[in-house]
């Protein structure tokens, strides 16, 4: 799975499929229920968990964020790891409506 593109939908605020659910809860679940859900679902509590500390591949030089987003050229505050580059939310958005678009059999 692509937990970067998983991540940056979900915590975007787009997404309506288990996966985005379950990362969103996550935000919200204490210590307790965390490891409750880890029982279930390791891959994506320890996913999360690398997202929270910025480690592997979510580990991003803010050093080098862009100033506008590459994709629509617009001045954004926040960015997330798309891939191999620093997109803007509402572009990471743009991306995961297409993806599930594409993969229920739309144009």
């Amino acid at each position: 799975m692509e937990w970067d593109m998983e991540m940056a939908a979900a915590m975007g605020g787009y997404g309506d499929w288990f996966t985005s659910h379950l990362l969103r809860l996550l935000v919200q679940a204490d210590t307790e229920n965390r490891e409750l859900l880890r029982l279930g679902f390791p891959d994506h509590v320890a996913a999360y968990e690398r997202w929270r500390t910025g480690v592997g591949e979510f580990k991003v030089d803010t050093t080098l964020s862009p100033s506008t987003c590459p994709r629509c050229g617009l001045s954004k505050k926040v960015y997330v790891r798309a891939g191999s580059e620093l997109v803007c939310t509402d572009c990471v958005k743009t991306d995961a409506a297409m993806d599930a678009t594409w993969n229920e059999g739309g144009d």
